[in-house]
């Protein structure tokens, strides 16, 4: 949505710049500025080809379904097989062989400062920016933190994985753990009606509360 947005505004004598492997077309700032759309991303870590109901008749994915038969499906495009490199890439739109990400270890290698990030970015063009789920960038200094990196709101678990009811936190040394982050404290969830409760309804909740108490006169 945003690419098509960006292209319907590009200037004809515009040219693109490569820049670390990315392509980012240059806009009219007066144009792109007038057009400013909602986003959702929402980004599925480690499914396959064939895990969607439109490439398998095993699969149900209706809503997914939905999106690809309405929208743009990209299907000569590759994402990195592990998480936190795709969540690099997206942020950073760059490749993860610049982010120094590389790997599914998102908590030791943190996304380096030096790259100012999509959440960043849009604050800039005048957007509200809000982040539920895995944040599995880095975590173990403040600096790294989801919204010390362009998001106005966190709620989700930093490492790599947790579980779904407890909400312990996934990883050697980490099963005994808390792993559910609240930015609106700065610090663990502690309400008492997270535990136990399912991560996939609890974020789902937090997203629709988001999106439902948005100002709809801004982005």
């Amino acid at each position: 949505m945003m690419t098509n947005s960006i292209e319907g505004v590009r200037s004809s004598t515009t040219s693109e710049v490569q820049s670390s492997g990315a392509t980012f077309l240059p806009v009219e700032t007066d144009l792109a500025m007038q057009i400013k759309p909602n986003l959702i991303f929402t980004l599925l870590d480690d499914v396959g080809a064939g895990d969607l109901g439109y490439t398998s008749s095993d699969i149900r994915s209706p809503n997914m379904d939905k999106l690809a038969k309405e929208g743009i499906r990209l299907g000569r495009h590759y994402t990195y097989m592990w998480c936190a490199p795709s969540r690099a890439a997206l942020l950073t739109g760059r490749y993860p062989v610049y982010t120094g990400v590389y790997n599914y270890s998102g908590a030791l290698y943190a996304l380096g400062e030096e790259f100012e990030l999509l959440p960043a970015m849009l604050k800039r063009a005048g957007y509200a920016t809000h982040a539920v789920g895995k944040w599995h960038l880095g975590f173990r200094e403040e600096k790294f933190l989801p919204t010390r990196r362009g998001f106005d709101s966190y709620f989700g678990f930093l490492n790599g994985g947790e579980d779904h009811f407890s909400h312990a936190g996934a990883g050697a040394g980490c099963g005994t753990v808390i792993d559910l982050w609240e930015s609106a404290t700065d610090g663990p969830a502690r309400d008492p009606a997270y535990f136990p409760k399912y991560s996939t309804y609890m974020f789902q909740e937090r997203a629709t509360a988001i999106v439902e108490a948005h100002d709809t006169t801004s982005p």
